[in-house]
């Protein structure tokens, strides 16, 4: 399927931070845990009345990554162009644009060995994002090479290394640092369920990649599922960590399921907590010498010195929730029912003092309050019961940026949260199929 993709309202976004003069130099912002100071998010914008858009450029190809910017250069990745209908691809594009206008400076294949599907919901090859110090830039695809170039397109060296769609690259400490995967998919991009038993040698794990030279500088001990992202954090001594997951979807062999931090100098295990059953689709972040963790129907507070869960609140039983009615929105407690699989799966992002998430199953937006430690935690969900209900909402009105009304458009959710935003202390920004505007949420 060839198709022509517009990145313009995502590119005015991430250029709303150059006036301010920080560079966004990899997806997950410049500490690696997607985040950006309030002033530097965009708060406004709308395609269609090109509203605070400073230029658009068309692209031959969809891509998936977030757009990685130094001084007055973007990069990003899209699948290379296909000539014919196709359902996969597995070689990219690296690019390289001018920040000022949209103009096309430079741009190179980067090859792989297996086929993803293309713009597929969870991923494709062109999903991780470019990285660069501003010396050099990196773009990985993830079937089976990572590349180094300088600032002006020049070769300096390649690796072949496989990894997987949803892998986001970290620099630190002059080491690029993402999933390394073993077993791959069909020919069809697809993960079967024939790894689900496979020896250690075969599970995924993070490895650390010198930047300058390509070699490898650790592999983790411990395994990381192919679908929890890893954010670069610190805790209070100065340890730099990952909060890695295991258990998902698809068979996942890495054992045992559950969280687990590992140093980001060295890959070492720091401590394990086995959670059976464990969905790991979804980022762990640390706050208050707690790594925050959804299981199932539940909101996790684990302490980073031992790994022992110190708080657990349920997401279903007596909470909040807004529902849309005949008069209106309104708020009451209720207690949810349970169904075959849980509230949260994936989708979370801590914001402020909130920890939100969005239902894996229902239409579900919910939040909890991550500084309530020693009181009973606010839990918020915004909810619409059905597309005929958000039919009848009132169109009078935008959403607003606390969700009071996110019921009232049909807004697109695809990857939201997990894979690739630019995430700021304000919600990250979202499409509305009604109006075509971009909304703060």
């Amino acid at each position: 399927m060839n198709r022509t993709q517009q990145l313009c309202f995502t590119i005015a976004i991430v250029l709303s931070s150059t006036s301010y003069g920080q560079n966004w130099p990899q997806g997950s912002g410049p500490n690696g845990d997607f985040r950006a100071s309030e002033t530097q998010a965009s708060i406004g914008w709308s395609v269609s009345l090109d509203k605070n858009i400073a230029w658009r450029t068309e692209l031959p190809e969809t891509g998936q990554s977030s757009l990685v910017i130094w001084g007055d250069r973007l990069f990003l990745t899209t699948m290379k162009s296909v000539t014919s209908d196709s359902k996969t691809g597995k070689a990219i594009a690296g690019w390289c644009l001018s920040a000022k206008d949209g103009s096309i400076l430079w741009q190179r294949e980067i090859t792989g060995s297996y086929q993803t599907k293309l713009s597929a919901p969870f991923g494709d090859a062109s999903s991780p994002s470019a990285v660069t110090d501003g010396k050099h830039v990196w773009f990985l695809s993830p079937t089976g090479q990572l590349a180094c170039f300088d600032m002006h397109g020049a070769a300096v060296w390649s690796k072949q290394v496989t990894s997987v769609a949803r892998a986001q690259p970290v620099l630190h400490d002059g080491m690029l640092i993402f999933h390394r995967q073993v077993y791959l998919p069909d020919a069809d991009g697809h993960f079967t369920h024939e790894n689900k038993d496979a020896p250690r040698e075969k599970w995924t794990q993070l490895h650390a990649i010198d930047a300058a030279t390509g070699d490898v500088r650790w592999v983790s001990e411990c395994g990381v599922n192919m679908g929890a992202v890893p954010i670069l954090q610190q805790l209070e001594n100065g340890t730099d960590v990952f909060v890695v997951g295991r258990g998902g979807g698809h068979g996942p062999p890495e054992k045992p399921e559950g969280v687990s931090m590992i140093r980001a100098d060295n890959g070492k295990t720091v401590w394990t907590l086995a959670l059976p059953g464990f969905m790991s689709t979804q980022t762990f972040p640390i706050i208050n010498g707690h790594a925050l963790v959804f299981r199932k129907n539940d909101h996790l507070w684990v302490t980073v010195k031992t790994g022992k869960i110190s708080r657990q609140v349920s997401l279903l039983n007596d909470v909040p929730v807004r529902r849309w009615t005949e008069s209106g929105y309104e708020t009451r407690t209720e207690s949810l029912k349970e169904k075959s699989r849980p509230i949260t799966q994936q989708s979370n992002l801590l914001v402020g003092k909130y920890h939100y998430f969005r239902s894996y199953t229902r239409n579900y937006l919910g939040r909890d309050n991550r500084e309530a430690i020693q009181e009973q935690p606010q839990l918020y969900i915004v909810t619409s019961q059905s597309r005929s209900e958000l039919a009848r909402t009132r169109s009078d009105g935008g959403c607003t940026s606390d969700g009071q009304r996110l019921g009232t458009h049909r807004v697109s959710n695809r990857n939201l949260l997990r894979k690739s935003p630019l995430r700021s202390d304000s919600l990250r920004h979202r499409v509305c199929h009604r109006c075509q505007r971009g909304h703060l949420q």
